[in-house]
């Protein structure tokens, strides 16, 4: 299996035919290419497949903000006025912590949500 890279040993694609593959190239057993599949390898450093995050810090901002704003809505039945106040407390804090993810110190580069409520 060959594993084609651009010149700063970004992952562009997999190949059987070694014969068409132009360098930079490097090429790998069929476990070494499962393992790069298992964890979605993108970049090649040091012979190694690696994950490596390439969003900029502008689009890890945007991606946490859909995610926590999917999150949001999600639980937004919980708020509802047909909903018991014990339930809304309780949902109301884990909202509340949600809407504070962009405040963590880490935010954007790395971020943790916090756990919904009886999970």
């Amino acid at each position: 299996m060959i594993a084609k890279l651009d010149s700063n040993g970004i992952l562009l694609g997999w190949y059987l035919d070694t014969d068409t593959v132009e360098e930079p190239k490097v090429t790998v057993t069929q476990e070494v290419w499962q393992q790069a599949i298992d964890i979605n390898a993108n970049k090649y450093v040091d012979g190694n497949l690696v994950f490596e995050d390439l969003r900029t810090d502008e689009q890890k901002e945007i991606d946490i903000r859909d995610e926590r704003n999917w999150l949001l809505k999600e639980s937004d039945w919980t708020q509802g006025a047909d909903v018991p106040q014990a339930t809304k407390d309780t949902w109301a804090t884990y909202r509340q912590s949600l809407r504070d993810v962009p405040q963590q110190d880490t935010f954007p580069t790395s971020v943790t949500f916090p756990t919904k409520p009886g999970e």
